[in-house]
């Protein structure tokens, strides 16, 4: 007996959901006339054929997800059961005024014969119709109490953007819905009915039935309390409701980067129709490339691109106007001097806005943004770090275990966070850090990123391994912001990939800066360093992207392009960390196979979108300013060679080894032994 009531009241928490502890209670005290309302709620929602369909789909829903080992949480919170989506409750409830609709039609204007053998049936099949008209009834007024009103005014439950507004637009549906049944309840004509809960009084004549006083007590009580659920509505909704602008989010700008990993990420995210994008200059084949991809909301502000400095500062003015009449979202994706300036743009407008790497890429714009303007200026600002927080996760969430990041990456014996700081402090002493970053041929649209006046691959290539050296070192208690990253200058050597230099020189007039740097040096607490980073470095499939940090008892070692981070102890259990190859979000659409790039950024910025700041960040700021202090100090004290070494031991001796990410152990620090 007991077990089948555990059972039962299991099973009523999944079709109803039960309320709260903290719905009905003040700390230790409890409102009692709190707890038989919600506790009411929840037993007549038992009654609701809209309650059981979504359990069912729920449990069908859950039942797929359990099949799919790769699957990850709906949200970057785990939930305790799957979505059901308001447009399919939305269905629900058209669906229902239909059928009262036409229920009323045929019982007030039909008549149909009746067959002699229903005859002694009629009074049985009036009774189950009065039941199943109680049930609707029943249903739809709960539906307005607890959707309306006591959920998202009284429990304050977060909502998006959409159910906030579905269910001011749906309640008319169910007061509609509501009119008909009751006149078949009742045996009233439908616009009496009407009229009453509207409060305007009783229009019949008097040679109509006369209607009880429960009736009039009954429909007064509704109609009193949908005026008290809009007026309180509006007051929700109306100041973040921005019915004029669509679409959601504008992408401003269209280089690489958003040709191929922003917008195809966006739109496992996003709807075609709710993205925008805005540039300096569109092609008509761009304007073709994204009409293929259903995005309809586009601005090309001039007819070919800015030639003059008045032409850029007009463009970001039209730009930063269209999206503000346009979205409530935007990510910032065009060259990086004008970031700043888009920044501040959207600040001053309050839209929320995603950056791209780097932030700024130049001295007198850091010391001004971190100086004036940093805490305003990024209160409503998502920093992308590419490397940092998509391809180096694993690595970042073992240095910082910041609980966003858990439900994005695969854990060697789902080891908690407090398991995992214990192995991390069981390494000791941090001794070495080692990066080679080596990239392959860059695509020519993108000369951009390289040129001299924009930093060259130092501030667009570097920054990578450098946000891994500055969080390296400030885990380890060797970095701060006042003292630097440096125990003495380090040395730096620079080169420049003369092929590169003359096509962009002879095509665009234009000079690139150096595609390849080398440093070595030792870090406060007597932590050596090295560093190979560039491009046109290595050939088609033979990029590098390893880290190896040394400790006195153990290593880490991170594969940036499997996406993994391991850590060895010398005695002991080790760990890998690796990203989930398939990613979920809260507002994510369907799709079969999302593409990886960028995908975590997405998720983690439509998480900013929707719900802001709460009391952690988990973007990349403040720490890119950090290193983008350590790139200025960089560039300051290199020594620019004209060309590669002669001997091309860039490309043929590697510091690191892929079979090194596995075993450590013939790990040897560059310049130690170099033949190994």
């Amino acid at each position: 007996m007991k077990r089948f009531l555990h059972r039962i009241t299991e099973w009523a928490k999944d079709v109803s959901g039960a309320p709260a502890y903290e719905s009905y209670t003040w700390g230790a005290r409890r409102s009692y006339a709190a707890w038989a309302l919600y506790h009411a709620i929840f037993l007549l929602r038992l009654a609701s054929p809209l309650q059981h369909f979504k359990h069912h789909v729920r449990k069908r829903n859950k039942q797929v997800q359990a099949s799919h080992e790769s699957a990850l949480p709906s949200t970057l919170e785990d939930k305790p059961r799957p979505d059901f989506h308001a447009a399919d409750t939305e269905l629900y409830l058209i669906a229902v005024l239909l059928l009262s609709f036409a229920a009323s039609l045929a019982v007030r204007s039909l008549h149909f014969p009746c067959p002699p053998v229903l005859i002694p049936s009629l009074p049985f099949l009036q009774i189950l119709g009065r039941i199943v008209v109680v049930i609707f009834l029943v249903e739809s007024i709960v539906w307005t109490l607890y959707y309306a009103l006591f959920r998202p005014l009284i429990e304050r439950v977060k909502l998006n953007l959409f159910d906030e507004a579905e269910y001011l637009i749906m309640l008319p549906v169910v007061i509609v819905t509501q009119t008909f049944l009751l006149s078949l309840l009742w045996d009233l004509a439908f616009l009496r009915v009407g009229l009453m809960i509207l409060n305007v009084g009783d229009p019949e004549s008097a040679g109509a039935s006369a209607i009880t006083r429960f009736q009039s007590l009954s429909a007064a009580t509704l109609g009193q309390s949908y005026i008290v659920i809009v007026i309180a509505s509006l007051i929700r909704i109306l100041p973040v409701l921005h019915v004029r602008k669509r679409p959601n989010i504008t992408v401003i700008g269209f280089g690489d980067v958003v040709r191929h990993r922003i917008l195809p990420a966006l739109l496992t995210v996003y709807h075609p129709l709710q993205i925008a994008v805005a540039s300096a200059y569109l092609t008509s084949e761009d304007e073709k490339s994204l009409a293929s991809l259903g995005i309809k909301s586009c601005l090309s502000v001039l007819t070919s691109e800015p030639k003059s400095e008045a032409e850029n500062q007009r463009v970001i003015r039209e730009i930063s106007n269209w999206t503000e009449k346009h979205s409530r979202f935007a990510i910032i994706a065009t060259p990086t001097p004008t970031h700043l300036p888009y920044m501040l743009q959207m600040t001053q407008r309050s839209i929320r806005a995603g950056v791209e790497k780097p932030i700024v890429a130049s001295e007198e714009e850091l010391d001004l943004i971190c100086s004036r303007a940093s805490q305003e200026l990024f209160a409503n600002t998502f920093v992308f770090s590419y490397y940092w927080l998509e391809k180096g996760l694993s690595l970042n969430y073992l240095l910082t275990l910041n609980p966003i990041y858990r439900p994005l990456l695969e854990i060697e014996n789902d080891l908690s966070s407090q398991q995992i700081s214990c192995l991390v402090m069981r390494l000791g002493k941090l001794v070495d850090i080692t990066l080679e970053f080596l990239e392959g041929a860059e695509s020519e649209q993108r000369y951009w990123t390289e040129l001299t006046a924009n930093g060259g691959m130092v501030f667009e290539t570097l920054i990578h391994p450098m946000t891994f050296v500055v969080n390296l070192a400030r885990h380890a208690g060797a970095f701060s912001p006042e003292h630097g990253l440096w125990k003495a200058e380090p040395t730096v050597s620079q080169y420049v990939n003369i092929k590169r230099q003359t096509l962009v020189r002879g095509t665009y007039s234009q000079e690139i800066g150096p595609t390849f740097t080398e440093i070595r040096g030792q870090l406060n607490g007597d932590i050596e360093v090295g560093i190979r980073c560039g491009k046109y470095v290595a050939d088609a499939g033979g990029e590098q992207r390893y880290l190896v940090a040394r400790f006195e008892n153990g290593v880490i070692t991170t594969d940036l392009t499997a996406m993994e981070t391991r850590l060895f102890l010398n005695s002991g259990p080790g760990l890998t960390i690796s990203n989930k190859g398939h990613l979920g979000s809260q507002k994510m659409r369907s799709k079969a196979n999302p593409p990886v790039k960028y995908q975590h950024q997405i998720d983690m910025l439509n998480t900013f979108f929707v719900d802001g700041w709460g009391g952690l960040r988990f973007d990349d700021y403040p720490s890119q300013l950090d290193v983008l202090r350590e790139l200025a100090k960089i560039q300051r004290a290199a020594s620019l060679n004209h060309s590669f070494p002669s001997d091309e031991s860039i490309r043929q001796i590697h510091w690191i080894r892929q079979e090194m990410m596995t075993d450590p152990g013939k790990f040897v620090l560059p310049g130690k032994q170099r033949g190994d």
